[in-house]
């Protein structure tokens, strides 16, 4: 007779092997929510600048100046304060320095209350100085008159 040989055990019949779930996909950890840091918004650009406009609708605060003359006669000049229309709030005060303006029939026009398109000089003018300009606020813009138009504030306010 054959010599035994020891038998091993045949293996068990496989289970069926249940499918995993599939593996669930980790989301990242949410960063810390930290508050951002406070930084304040850079101030919005002047949307009128005094000392480089090349004109502007005005209305006149005070006038600096009680006479006239024809320039024949005297040189005359003089202040004039506005607020500077349409060009956001609060309006911004200027001075603009007036030459002559009986010359060129504008006399009527510098009255408190009027409301004018100006147009200016690209710099000062060597005309006199007038009085009036040293006693106000030397923290105002000061421009030089070139043209001036009365605006009819009728239809200003029609929008």
């Amino acid at each position: 007779a054959p010599p035994e040989q020891p038998t091993t055990p045949e293996p068990a019949p496989a289970e069926p092997s249940i499918p995993s779930p599939p593996p669930t996909p980790t989301e990242p950890p949410a960063p810390a929510e930290q508050p951002a840091p406070e930084v304040p918004e850079p101030p919005e650009p002047p949307s009128f600048d005094p000392l480089l406009a090349e004109e502007a609708i005005v209305r006149v605060t005070a006038v600096h100046r009680e006479h006239w003359h024809p320039c024949g006669y005297v040189h005359s000049t003089g202040v004039i304060e506005v607020d500077v229309l349409n060009v956001g709030e609060p309006a911004p005060h200027m001075l603009l320095v007036i030459s002559c303006p009986v010359d060129f029939g504008h006399r009527e026009l510098l009255m408190v209350g009027k409301t004018l398109e100006v147009g200016f000089h690209a710099r000062r003018q060597r005309w006199p100085v007038p009085s009036a300009l040293r006693r106000l606020p030397a923290e105002l813009p000061r421009r030089w008159v070139k043209s001036m138009v009365a605006v009819d504030d009728s239809a200003e306010n029609r929008g």
